[in-house]
């Protein structure tokens, strides 16, 4: 049984506000460990099916935006009632008002934890049925969130649209050499985006990062 996995259909966006969204708006399932998070009832059709259609481009973007802190921010007492910390690693935060799994995701130990609940939406009148949390193997869960990513993105190109926040932000995550990636793992770690810092906070990312890869090759 698998952890983590999106299963997508291409559907027609027009008329969809946005190139973006239209050109992304699909079904989409989400599985953890065989359990579908997107099952939903629908009270206008009076049915309950496993999939949601929304457009796939905020997802994406959401999970490249935050991809340091899923990957490398672990959760503690004092982050637990964090606003800011609740918007870095829930999924329901990327709506773009439409109705997604109330989903938590967070790094822990080399894993991944993902924790969700039923959550009604007034706009479409659907409510989420499943509950519950499960961890995955974090290699996984990272393979399958860029497998997404590129999905998305190989549908903007096929829609002739570039340059989006989305292709360049996964750019350079992708192109990120070794002392990138261990800046950004710490900064991230810190609850700090990578991206966003003063000169002092940055300072002290550096010598963290530092000493965490002299640690690291003594280990070795």
């Amino acid at each position: 049984m698998t952890g983590l996995r999106f299963t997508t259909d291409w559907q027609d966006g027009e008329g969809l506000r946005g190139p973006e969204l239209a050109a992304t708006f699909a079904s989409l399932r989400i599985e953890v460990r065989g359990r579908v998070l997107t099952q939903v009832l629908d009270h206008r059709a009076r049915t309950v099916r496993d999939h949601i259609f929304v457009p796939l481009y905020p997802i994406a973007e959401w999970l490249v935006s935050n991809w340091w802190f899923l990957v490398h921010e672990h959760e503690n007492r004092f982050k637990r009632e964090d606003v800011a910390f609740r918007h870095r690693h829930s999924l329901s935060t990327s709506t773009d008002g439409y109705a997604l799994p109330n989903l938590t995701i967070v790094a822990s130990d080399g894993r991944t934890t993902l924790t969700w609940g039923d959550q009604g939406h007034s706009r479409t009148a659907v409510r989420f049925l499943e509950r519950g949390s499960a961890t995955v193997e974090r290699d996984q869960f990272m393979q399958e969130c860029a497998e997404f990513v590129d999905r998305v993105i190989r549908r903007l190109i096929a829609h002739d649209i570039t340059s989006t926040f989305l292709q360049d932000e996964w750019d350079a995550i992708q192109n990120a050499d070794e002392d990138e990636q261990a800046f950004c793992e710490m900064s991230a770690g810190l609850g700090w985006d990578p991206y966003d810092l003063d000169d002092g906070m940055r300072g002290q990312v550096v010598d963290l990062a530092r000493d965490g890869r002299q640690v690291r090759r003594q280990v070795r």
